[in-house]
C-alpha cells in the first residue's frame, strides 16, 4: 500500500483551509445557511426526515404538504445519500452548513485528484482544483443544494471512466457506477442525465492514455521497431489495440490518444499476413477489414464498458430510481412542461460578461429581475487566469513522451535525462526531462484530449443558451426526458469543469515548453531535434479526420501554426514578449481607468450603463479595475515564471493570486442565525397550540414573491417567515394543503392552482373539501364568509388599527365551520375526472352531503352464508343514496400511515381528505379493502354498519422492488469485484 506522500497532505489542507476561509463568517456564530432556495425548500425536509428517522419512523410519505406527498420517491430530499450522516453525528445546523462546506473541499479534491491521474503535476492540479471549487458555479448552486450535492462527484466519475476504458476488468467500472449512483442519491438528476453525456463524449474523445487497452488475439507474432532486437506478442500475452505504423501513415507517437508501443526490434514494417489479423487504426484506409479490426473494435470496447457501468448503475440506484419514476409518471414532470417553462433561465448571450464582472447587470439588486430576468446563477465569475491557462493548453502543442528509457533510432537516453516512468509525468518529469526532444514528439492537430474538452465546451454552452439557442427546440422535442427539465443554465456546470482542467492542463504545457526551450541549445539533444524536423516534413495525413475533429482542426490550424514552428535558438521568445504586451497593455487600460475615473464615470452615466438597467456604476467600475488588475498580475507572474523555470515560489505566486483572486466571490451567499431560523412566529404559535387534527392554508397571494407585506420590527428574513411558506410550517408539523415541491403531483396540482384562481375563498366549499381551519392571508375576509379574525401582526406598524387591517398585513383566521379531515357522506356520483374538477369548483357542490367517484363503489356488507349470486353495488347517479350517519375520530398518525375510529350507523362512505396516490392500502377491521379516488384527488372506502377500525397504510410496491433490486445488484457488485481480484489460472 502506498503512503499518502507530503505533498498530497499539503494539498488536502489547501482545499480544506481554503474552503474555511471561504465561509469564515459562518463561524462567528451558530448560523445556517439560508441563500434562495435553501431556506424554504432544501432545509425543512431534511429536517423533517432526520426527525422522522430518530424518532423510528423511516419517512415513505410526507403527510405535512399538499394534503400528504410522497416524500422518498423524490431524489431531491436526498433520503439515501451516504454523506448525509453527518445529521446524526452534529446538531442539524453545524451538519447542515459542514455538508455544505464539505462538497466544496471535495469539488476541489476530485479535480485535484483526476488532474494527477492525468499525470499532470502538483501544481497544475491545484489549480484546477482551486477554479472549479471557488468558481461562481458552485457557489451559486450552493442554495441549489441538490446541484452541488451531485455535481461534485463529476471529476471523481471522468476519472474512473477513464480507467475503466483504458484498462479492462470490472473493477474501474464498478467505481464508475457507484460514484455515479452517490451523485443520483443527492438529488441532481439533471447533473447525473449531463453525466452519462459526459461517458458518451469521453468514448468518442478518450484522453491521453498511458497503457491502450488490450484484448486477446489468436496466436500471432508481431514485431516492430525498438531499440536492440525483436518483441514478440503472442496470444499468451495480449497484443496493444495499435501496431506499429506502416510507411506514410501517422505514427501512434504523433496522437496523443496513444502513446508509442513498448518493445525491441528493428524493424518498423509489418507482414501483410499479419496486418489483417491486427487492430490498424480508423485513419489507415485498408478498406472494411481494417476499418473494423481499427478504431471500431476500440469504439464497441468502449461502449461496452458505458453498457456496463449504465447497468451498474440502473441497478444499484433503483432502491430511489423506481419511486422516482413512479413518482414522475404522476406528477405535472410525466407528460412534459411548455417550451416557455423550460427554457426560463437560459444562459444569455450578454451574460458571457459575467465570468469577468460578478453581477454587471445588477440581477440582486431588484427582485424582479432577480426571478425574472436573471440567469439562475447569482455569479459566474472565474476571472481571467482559468482563460489564459485554457488557450495555452488548446494552442501549445503536446509533448508525447517515448517509451521508458528510449531514444530516437535505438539512442538510449542519457543518464540525467531519467528513464524511470514516464519522463514529462508531471512537473517533475519535465526537470528530470529538459531536453527539448529527447524523450518527446510534438503533437501534430487537434488532438484526442483537446477535442474532447472542446466537445464538452461545446455541448455545455449548446444545452445552456436554451432559449437563446434556435436548435434547442429540437433537444426539447426529441432528446428523452429533456421536456421535464427546467432551466437549461445549470448545465453551465461542464464548461466551468472543462475550463478548470483544461487551465491545469495549459500550466502543465507551460511549464514544459518553457523548460523546453531552456534546454534547446543542450549538445545530446541536437540530433534529437533534427529527428523531430525530419518526423514532421514526413508526416502526411492518412484520412480523413471525423467530423467535429476536422472541424475544430481548421479552425485552429492558423493559430497553431505559431506554436508549432520548428525549434531554434530562439524559439520561445514571442512567448515570453506576448506575455509583456498583454501585461502592458491590462496596466494601461487599469491606470487609464484609475486616473480618468471621473470621465469615465459621466461618460457611462450619459450611456445610462447605470442603475438600474445595469448594476450601479461605482460597482461595476470597481470590478473593472479589479479584473484589469489581477489580470496585469497574472501576466507578469506567467513571464516571471517562463524566465525563471517555474522555481516554487513563482508557484506559490500565482497560486495564491489566483485564491486572492477567486475570493472576490465571498459573501455571495446569504446565513441567519440558528435561532432566528428555528423561532415560531406568533401565528404558528397559535396553530401549533391546537391539538385537533387540522389543516393551514396561506392564500396564493400571501406566499406570492411578489407579494410586499408590512411588519414592524423586522429582519429581512422575518419577511419570509411571516408569508408562512407551506414548505417552512413542515417543521413544526403543521398540515399544509399546499407545499413547495418540483415533482408534485399533477392532481394536486390542478386542484390547487382551480382553487387559487377563484374570486375568493368564499366562492365555493373547497376549503371545507381540504379541511382548513386556519387562513394565513394578507386580504381581509369578510367575517360573513365563516371566518374569524384570531390574530392580525400590528406591532411596530403606525396608524389606525382598522386600516392597517385592510392592508397587506399577516392576518390569521379560523374557519367556523371547518370539515375534519375524515368524514362521513350520504350521497355519491360517478363522473368522469375532468367533469369532476369543474364540478368540485361550483358552490353548489358541498362536501358534506355527497362524494364524487370515478367507479362504483363495492357493497360493503359481505354475503350471507348459502347466497350464490352477488349482491349489486351500491345504486349511483343522481338519486343514489348510501343512507346513515357516525361518529370519525384520528386514532394516531404516522409518516406512513394513520388510523381511525369510525362508529357507522348505517352503511357510509368514508371520505378522507389526503391525497390519493398508488401504494396506500386501507384494513378495515383488519381485512384489506379498495380504496376509491374521491373528489379528484382523495381517498375513500365504503364502510360496512358497526364499529370499524380503519387502517391506512403506505406499502408502496416500488420501494420494495427497488430496495429488492439494489439488494441484489450490491451482492453482484461485491461478486464481480472478488472475481477480478482472484482470478482463475488459465
Amino acid at each position: 500500500m502506498r503512503w499518502v506522500r507530503p505533498t498530497e497532505i499539503l494539498v488536502g489542507l489547501t482545499f480544506f483551509f481554503a474552503t474555511l476561509l471561504f465561509f469564515y463568517d459562518l463561524l462567528d456564530d451558530r448560523f445556517l445557511l439560508t441563500e434562495r432556495d435553501l431556506a424554504p425548500y432544501f432545509i425543512p425536509p431534511r429536517f423533517f426526515w432526520i426527525e422522522s428517522l430518530k424518532q423510528g419512523d423511516f419517512p415513505l410519505w410526507n403527510p405535512y404538504q399538499f394534503s400528504g406527498h410522497p416524500f422518498f420517491a423524490n431524489p431531491q430530499n436526498a433520503a439515501l445519500y451516504p454523506l448525509n450522516g453527518l445529521f446524526f453525528c452534529f446538531p442539524f445546523d453545524i451538519a447542515f452548513n459542514a455538508i455544505i462546506l464539505l462538497h466544496f473541499f471535495l469539488a476541489g479534491l476530485f479535480t485535484y485528484l483526476f488532474l494527477r491521474d492525468l499525470k499532470v503535476g502538483p501544481t497544475g492540479s491545484l489549480i484546477s482544483g482551486l477554479i472549479w471549487m471557488l468558481g461562481g458555479y458552485l457557489l451559486s448552486v450552493h442554495s441549489l443544494l441538490t446541484i452541488l450535492l451531485s455535481v461534485a462527484w463529476t471529476p471523481l466519475v471522468m476519472l474512473f471512466f477513464r480507467r475503466a476504458i483504458e484498462r479492462p476488468g470490472i473493477k474501474n467500472e464498478i467505481l464508475t457506477a457507484i460514484f455515479m449512483t452517490i451523485s443520483f442519491l443527492g438529488g441532481g438528476i439533471e447533473i447525473v442525465y449531463g453525466n452519462f453525456f459526459v461517458l458518451l463524449i469521453m468514448m468518442i474523445f478518450p484522453l491521453q492514455q498511458s497503457n491502450p487497452p488490450s484484448l486477446p488475439f489468436p496466436k500471432l507474432t508481431v514485431s516492430h521497431k525498438s531499440g536492440a532486437g525483436y518483441k514478440e506478442h503472442s496470444d499468451r500475452s495480449p497484443i496493444p489495440l495499435l501496431t506499429s505504423p506502416l510507411k506514410g501513415e501517422e505514427s501512434p507517437e504523433a496522437r496523443d490518444d496513444y502513446p508509442p508501443l513498448q518493445g525491441e526490434g528493428r524493424g518498423g514494417a509489418i507482414q501483410e499476413s499479419q496486418l489483417h489479423q491486427s487492430y490498424i487504426p480508423l485513419l489507415c484506409p485498408r478498406g472494411l477489414r481494417g476499418l473494423w479490426d481499427g478504431r471500431i473494435k476500440v469504439l464497441l470496447y468502449r461502449f461496452k464498458s458505458f453498457l456496463v457501468i449504465s447497468t451498474i448503475f440502473l441497478v444499484l440506484s433503483a432502491i430511489q430510481l423506481v419511486p422516482f419514476l413512479e413518482l414522475w409518471i404522476h406528477s405535472i414532470r410525466g407528460q412534459g412542461i411548455s417550451y416557455q417553462e423550460a427554457t426560463i433561465w437560459s444562459l444569455a448571450p450578454k451574460d458571457f460578461l459575467l465570468f469577468f464582472l460578478p453581477d454587471v447587470y445588477g440581477y440582486f439588486l431588484d427582485m424582479k429581475k432577480y426571478w425574472v430576468t436573471q440567469c439562475w446563477l447569482k455569479t459566474m465569475y472565474t476571472g481571467g487566469l482559468p482563460f489564459i491557462l485554457s488557450l495555452i493548453f488548446f494552442l501549445i502543442p503536446h509533448p508525447v513522451p517515448l517509451p521508458e528509457g528510449e531514444g530516437v533510432r535505438g539512442n538510449p537516453l542519457p543518464e540525467r535525462e531519467g528513464a524511470r516512468g514516464n519522463p514529462l509525468a508531471g512537473e517533475e518529469g519535465s526537470r528530470r526531462n529538459p531536453l527539448p526532444y529527447g524523450g518527446e514528439r510534438r503533437v501534430r492537430g487537434i488532438g484526442r484530449s483537446r477535442m474532447l474538452f472542446l466537445s464538452l465546451m461545446f455541448f455545455s454552452l449548446f444545452l445552456s443558451l436554451g432559449q437563446y439557442n434556435p436548435l434547442y427546440p429540437l433537444v426539447f422535442k426529441y432528446l428523452p426526458f429533456f421536456n421535464g427539465i427546467r432551466y437549461p443554465v445549470k448545465f453551465l456546470y461542464l464548461f466551468i469543469l472543462a475550463l478548470a482542467i483544461t487551465a491545469g492542463l495549459g500550466f502543465e504545457r507551460l511549464v514544459q515548453f518553457s523548460n523546453r526551450v531552456r534546454e534547446n541549445n543542450d549538445p545530446v539533444s541536437l540530433p534529437r531535434k533534427r529527428e523531430s524536423r525530419n518526423v514532421r516534413k514526413s508526416w502526411i495525413p492518412a484520412g480523413v479526420y471525423p467530423a467535429l475533429q476536422c472541424g475544430a482542426g481548421m479552425t485552429f490550424q492558423m493559430i497553431k501554426r505559431l506554436f508549432q514552428q520548428p525549434a531554434k535558438k530562439s524559439d520561445g521568445k514571442w512567448l515570453k514578449h506576448l506575455f509583456i504586451f498583454f501585461s502592458l497593455i491590462s496596466g494601461l487600460f487599469l491606470l487609464f481607468l484609475i486616473q480618468g475615473h471621473q470621465e469615465i464615470e459621466q461618460f457611462l452615466k450619459l450611456k445610462e450603463i447605470d442603475f438600474p438597467h445595469f448594476n450601479h456604476l461605482s460597482a461595476n467600475l470597481y470590478h473593472i479595475k479589479r479584473f484589469f488588475f489581477y489580470l496585469t498580475v497574472f501576466f507578469l507572474i506567467l513571464r516571471v515564471g517562463y524566465e525563471v523555470r517555474w522555481k516554487g515560489w513563482i508557484k506559490f505566486l500565482l497560486l495564491f493570486f489566483l485564491a486572492a483572486d477567486l475570493f472576490g466571490n465571498m459573501g455571495f451567499y446569504g446565513k441567519e442565525k440558528s435561532h432566528d431560523y428555528f423561532k415560531k412566529t406568533r401565528v404558528l404559535e397559535i396553530i401549533t397550540s391546537d391539538k385537533e387534527p387540522l389543516r393551514a392554508f396561506s392564500t396564493g397571494k400571501t406566499v406570492g414573491l411578489d407579494s410586499p407585506i408590512l411588519i414592524g420590527n423586522g429582519s429581512p428574513f422575518d419577511l419570509i417567515k411571516e408569508k408562512h411558506l407551506p414548505s417552512l410550517n413542515m417543521i413544526y408539523q403543521v398540515h399544509d394543503i399546499w407545499g413547495l415541491d418540483v415533482v408534485r403531483l399533477k392532481r394536486s396540482n390542478d386542484l390547487y392552482k382551480k382553487f387559487i384562481s377563484l374570486p375568493s375563498i368564499s366562492s365555493s366549499h373547497l376549503v371545507d373539501l381540504y379541511g382548513v381551519k386556519y387562513v394565513i392571508s394578507i386580504t381581509p375576509i369578510e367575517e360573513e364568509a365563516g371566518f374569524e379574525l384570531l390574530y392580525a401582526r400590528l406591532e411596530g406598524l403606525e396608524g389606525n388599527q382598522k386600516d392597517l387591517l385592510k392592508q397587506n398585513t399577516i392576518k390569521l383566521y379560523r374557519n367556523r365551520n371547518h370539515l375534519q379531515r375524515a368524514w362521513l357522506v350520504k350521497d355519491f356520483k360517478v363522473m368522469d375526472s375532468k367533469e369532476m374538477l369543474s364540478t368540485i369548483a361550483q358552490k353548489n357542490f358541498d362536501p358534506r352531503k355527497e362524494v364524487l367517484l370515478e367507479e362504483r363503489p363495492p357493497h360493503p356488507d359481505p354475503l350471507p352464508e348459502g347466497e350464490g349470486n352477488r349482491r349489486s353495488p351500491l345504486p349511483i347517479g343522481e338519486g343514489g343514496r348510501v343512507r346513515g350517519s357516525g361518529a370519525v375520530d384520528l386514532v394516531a398518525e404516522r409518516k406512513n400511515g394513520l388510523i381511525l375510529q369510525v362508529e357507522v350507523h348505517d352503511e357510509s362512505i368514508l371520505v378522507l381528505s389526503d391525497t390519493y396516490y398508488p401504494g396506500w392500502k386501507v384494513f378495515v377491521n383488519g381485512k384489506k379493502e379498495k380504496i376509491l379516488c374521491a373528489n379528484y384527488n382523495f381517498r375513500a372506502v365504503v364502510l360496512p354498519k358497526g364499529s370499524n377500525r380503519v387502517e391506512f397504510v403506505y406499502s408502496p410496491i416500488s420501494f420494495k422492488l427497488g430496495a429488492v433490486i439494489t439488494f441484489i445488484g450490491i451482492l453482484g457488485c461485491l461478486a464481480g469485484w472478488v472475481v477480478q481480484r482472484n482470478p482463475r489460472n488459465p
